[in-house]
């Protein structure tokens, strides 16, 4: 999973990965400068089938929240 970002300024971010039951299943947290941002979250956890995921990403005061469709190869 990639989450690109662009900063007008330097800010606090956190994103937060949950299954549909709500347990948190993904968290990091990290001050970003200002400017483009790729993170590639490389280490959330797989589950054993596919399933659908939440995503929220905090940026400052704002909150953003997406669906995410986690597959099995």
């Amino acid at each position: 999973l990639s989450i690109s970002l662009d900063l007008d300024r330097e800010q606090n971010v956190t994103i937060e990965i949950f299954d549909l039951n709500g347990r948190k299943l993904y968290d990091f947290t990290n001050r970003l400068g200002a400017g483009k941002s790729t993170l590639n979250l490389n280490d959330i956890p797989k589950t054993t089938s596919s399933s659908l995921l939440i995503s929220r990403v905090s940026v400052g005061d704002k909150i953003y929240t997406n669906k995410i469709m986690q597959t099995q190869e």
